[in-house]
């Protein structure tokens, strides 16, 4: 209640439980205040409204949210949305004492005696058993069955464990061909470098007048054929390739033989020869001259034609013979440069 006489100065304000002022509601510095939840806000140079004071501070703002006084033992526990305040539950064999700013945890039932043993996993033990107090010690490698490595160097930079079939080796990548890998400390860079097709000293076909980058013309074998082989790869030859199959005219000449030789004989027959008549002088009254020929009359006849003008063959022999050819002689004797057939892998 203002005292009688003055005007009182009240703040923005609201009851409402959790409600809180926005920018809008406030000018830069001007204070707003919550009465129920006893909270009293500002707006900053920024405009941003924030949370001055509060009869409790919230987690948001680095405090509990909590306004219970905690009896002894009690801790604040995170819940999800804040703390709850409680004492801490005794599981199996611990027992808690809960003091005035203390908690004691202690452990309950009876040891009599502990032994460990390091089993299959490669690892040995020392101190055991312990019958009041003591210490175990392991010692060993853990086996890889087990989850180990089964090694005990200390790895260079670079250095991994490789599965060899029946355990670890530790070793580092090895690099393929056009691969290059550094070992740092704690690091691998593996790099791909450029890429070599062909082996050097490789030798091709190619079909155009200069060599391509990277590759050397060789001028060795000129005008000259391929020849595909199965076997060793070499050259041979000394005509040109052009000079051997050019155009190129035949000359020489034929040696003279005279043939000998038998024709047989033949006796024609009458159906053989040529058909003909043969004429016949008769003497008729008269008689012989002094000269002892015939003087008188006489008369001339024809016989009858006889011959029936057929054909007749003759056998020849000849004797066997040679024709001998002396001319210019084409060597065909090309140069040639051995290739095979091959296929990259």
């Amino acid at each position: 209640m203002a005292q009688t006489g003055y005007t009182p100065i009240q703040l923005y304000r609201t009851t409402t439980a959790s409600a809180a002022p926005t920018g809008a509601n406030l000018a830069a510095g001007e204070l707003a205040i919550n009465t129920t939840d006893e909270k009293l806000y500002f707006k900053n140079a920024a405009g941003t409204v924030k949370l001055l004071a509060a009869n409790v501070t919230p987690v948001a703002n680095g405090g509990t949210g909590l306004t219970t006084t905690p009896t002894n033992g009690q801790i604040d526990i995170g819940n999800g949305a804040g703390f709850s305040r409680a004492t801490l539950t005794a599981g199996s064999n611990v027992t808690i004492t809960n003091g005035a700013g203390s908690i004691t945890i202690a452990a309950s039932g009876t040891v009599t005696s502990v032994g460990v043993s390091g089993g299959t996993t490669g690892l040995t033990t020392s101190g055991g058993p312990v019958t009041g107090s003591g210490t175990i010690t392991l010692a060993g490698t853990l086996a890889v069955t087990n989850g180990g490595t089964g090694l005990t160097t200390t790895p260079s930079n670079g250095q991994i464990d490789i599965g060899n079939g029946t355990g670890f080796s530790r070793a580092t990548l090895t690099a393929g061909s056009g691969i290059s890998i550094t070992n740092g400390a704690g690091s691998i860079t593996i790099a791909a470098t450029a890429q070599q097709p062909f082996a050097p000293g490789t030798i091709i076909v190619f079909g155009q007048t200069a060599a391509p980058t990277g590759w050397t013309k060789i001028t060795t074998y000129d005008n000259a054929a391929l020849r595909i082989v199965s076997g060793s790869a070499t050259s041979g030859g000394s005509v040109d390739f052009t000079t051997a199959f050019a155009s190129q005219a035949v000359s020489g000449s034929i040696g003279n033989t005279t043939d000998t030789g038998t024709v047989g004989s033949t006796t024609l027959t009458t159906a053989q020869i040529p058909s003909h008549t043969h004429t016949v002088v008769v003497p008729g009254s008269g008689g012989c001259g002094s000269n002892g020929r015939y003087v008188g009359d006489s008369a001339t006849i024809n016989t009858g034609a006889t011959g029936g003008g057929g054909s007749h063959n003759h056998s020849l022999t000849m004797n066997a013979h040679n024709h001998t050819f002396t001319g210019t002689a084409i060597n065909l004797a090309v140069k040639y440069v051995d290739v095979i057939f091959a296929s990259k892998d």
